[in-house]
């Protein structure tokens, strides 16, 4: 894989990170995958009750 220069050396700080999709590890694929659609999002943050457990990504539906 490879990064522009430019965005290489871009903290990531400056990315736009605040259209992240939260959900729960019980949530229903078919409901993760709407919400992500929904935000424009290729991921999502699986959180439980103590914080995050994982991703779920476009890949993960891909492959099964």
């Amino acid at each position: 894989m490879y990064i522009s220069d430019g965005l290489a050396a871009t903290p990531v700080t400056e990315l736009d990170l605040g259209r992240y999709v939260v959900v729960g590890p019980a949530d229903p694929v078919a409901a993760v995958v709407e919400a992500m659609n929904e935000a424009g999002r290729s991921c999502a943050v699986v959180a439980g009750d103590t914080g995050p457990v994982g991703i779920f990504t476009q890949r993960d539906v891909l492959m099964r």
